[in-house]
């Protein structure tokens, strides 16, 4: 089997995939080389419970296939939507710009916007406008105003509606982009007298620059070219939703492969990542958010039990943490690491409960160290979907110098600088073995307790 490196660069990002810079996103000739491995029929569905920046699902839609896929964070649900969108909607995009810029009236907000982190009022309010004239001219009305953080869902948020979003994303990015650190995950808040206070003619003009940069970049990228022949347009079945990978609201047996990397144990906060994202969208308490996400550096009031399910290699793992020597191994960080392990168990058998007999799977995961410990995600991976009853049919491991161990300067004091390895996992789900075997185990949680 071949697969290309998962990890994303410069030389590796052409066309949709230039949208939106995501640091945990995969390429698109990545989830095409496992595609046409797995040689699918037209139409079947291929899921990504962790769709991130939508790759999985653009790449399954452009190759005739329906791409379902879930993330937990809205604003990547709207990356990923604007990323299905056809390219017969290529005339349309300029005189929509102008419309939406047009349409552009204050929205009656008594209350601090959260765009006011990083932005003057006159000016957070001027970016409002545009988010509501997008969606007054784009997504079914509401009676009101209404703030997408309100709105139980995103169904009713076109890949068109989603397009000019993301362009709006961009445009809030490059005026904050003097609060960017040395971590390409965090954007700091500043203090009140160094927000920032552009006019409204130089959002405008942001804006219309972004969404004409994506709209070249789409209809000119390399990989959208090849694949332009797959492109399904509005008639696509594809979709994407907001959703935790842990209890998704999808049939048993329903998809056929999919193609995912869970968040990697590194402790990076995804929803502090898209903070200015999600202001666009309207979000400003993000706690509740942040404590759904698999890997969250919120510890939860109730801390679920190690699971012999989970597998030796993770077992040891939280063993050897617990008797660091280090300040608060046995206390926080040994909580932060169950959590994050409880929560992707779950996942492994949410996915083990949608893919249909014999579908496959392919999994990306990166090892990464506490301190000094190694902590192998791929083979605990491997471990658990063992449990499953899954089949390991191949590994590929990849080295890869782009990593956040990289980026905290005290890990030097535990070890040298190394090189993390990404593995690709493809897995083979066996109707006959595996759960069978378990007999009364309860295996959707795995209760058989093991005290670290």
């Amino acid at each position: 089997m071949t697969f290309s490196t998962p990890k994303r660069h410069a030389a590796t990002s052409h066309g949709k995939a230039t949208w939106y810079e995501y640091y945990a996103g995969f390429t698109p000739k990545f989830v095409e080389d496992a595609l046409n491995h797995l040689a699918l029929l037209s139409k079947v569905r291929v899921l990504d419970p962790w769709n991130g920046s939508g790759t999985t699902t653009q790449v399954a839609d452009e190759h005739g296939l329906v791409g379902v896929g879930y993330d937990i964070n809205p604003a990547l649900v709207m990356v990923a939507k604007a990323r299905l969108l056809s390219a017969t909607v290529q005339p349309s995009h300029k005189s929509l710009c102008e419309n939406i810029i047009k349409a552009a009236s204050r929205v009656p907000i008594t209350f601090r916007d959260p765009l006011e982190d990083w932005f003057y009022r006159e000016s957070a309010l001027h970016i409002r406008a545009l988010e509501s004239a997008i969606q007054k001219i784009l997504i079914p009305p509401q009676p009101a105003y209404t703030s997408i953080a309100a709105r139980a869902n995103l169904r009713d948020v076109s890949s068109l509606a989603a397009f000019f979003y993301v362009a709006l994303f961009r445009t809030v990015r490059e005026l904050t982009e003097k609060f960017g650190t040395s971590n390409p995950t965090w954007t700091k808040v500043p203090l009140p007298v160094e927000r920032v206070r552009p006019q409204a003619s130089i959002i405008n003009s942001l804006f219309r620059n972004h969404v004409a940069s994506m709209a070249h970049a789409q209809w000119s990228g390399k990989s959208d070219a090849l694949l332009s022949s797959h492109n399904h347009g509005p008639s696509s079945q594809s979709a994407i939703e907001v959703g935790n990978s842990t209890n998704l609201p999808e049939p048993a047996a329903s998809v056929s492969a999919a193609v995912c990397s869970p968040p990697y144990c590194t402790r990076i906060d995804y929803a502090i990542a898209t903070r200015v994202e999600l202001a666009v969208l309207g979000f400003d308490n993000l706690r509740e958010l942040r404590e759904s996400m698999i890997g969250s550096a919120i510890i939860q009031a109730t801390m679920p039990e190690p699971q012999e399910l989970w597998g030796q290699t993770c077992l040891s793992f939280l063993e050897n943490l617990k008797r660091h020597r280090s300040k608060a191994s046995e206390s926080y960080y040994l909580k932060n690491h169950i959590q994050y392990y409880a929560s992707l168990y779950k996942s492994i058998a949410e996915l083990d409960r949608l893919l249909a007999p014999n579908g496959h799977c392919v999994i990306v995961a990166q090892d990464s160290y506490y301190k000094d410990i190694h902590n192998d995600l791929s083979r605990i991976i491997e471990e658990m979907t063992r449990t499953r009853g899954w089949q390991l049919v191949d590994k590929r491991d990849f080295n890869s110098t782009r990593h956040m161990g990289r980026v905290n300067p005290k890990s030097t004091n535990y070890r040298s600088p190394v090189v993390a390895v990404e593995s690709v996992l493809y897995f083979r789900k066996k109707f006959e073995d595996g759960l069978a075997a378990l007999g009364d185990l309860n295996v959707d949680t795995g209760t058989l307790p093991i005290h670290v």
